[in-house]
C-alpha cells in the first residue's frame, strides 16, 4: 500500500494512467502466455505421436539425443556465463566475506 502524501502529491491522472497501463500489461503477458504453452503442448504431442506412429526407434533415438545436446549446450553456456559474471566483478566486489 502506499501512503497518503504519494497520491496528494502526484495527479491523479498519472496514477490511473499507470494503473491501467500495468493492468493491461499484465493481462497481454498472462493471455498470450496460457496461448503459447497450450499451443506449444499440442504440438509436442502431435509431433511425438506421428513420430512414433512412423517409426518407434527413430522417435526413441531422436529424443534421447535432442535431450543430450540440450545438456549439452546448457552446461556450455552456465560455464561461460559463471566464467563472464567472474571476470566481470568490480574489485571491491570479493568473494571473500
Amino acid at each position: 500500500m502506499l501512503p497518503l502524501r504519494y497520491f496528494d502529491s502526484r495527479p491523479h491522472g498519472d496514477t490511473m494512467s499507470r494503473l491501467t497501463n500495468d493492468v493491461e500489461n499484465i493481462n497481454l503477458v498472462l493471455s498470450d502466455s496460457v496461448t503459447q504453452l497450450v499451443s506449444g503442448a499440442l504440438s509436442l504431442v502431435g509431433v511425438a505421436a506421428a513420430m512414433l506412429w512412423l517409426n518407434w526407434r527413430l522417435a526413441l533415438l531422436s529424443v534421447l539425443s535432442t535431450i543430450a545436446l540440450t545438456f549439452t549446450f546448457n552446461r556450455w553456456v552456465v560455464s561461460r556465463r559463471a566464467k563472464a559474471s567472474a571476470s566481470s566483478k568490480p574489485p571491491w566486489e570479493s568473494s571473500t566475506a
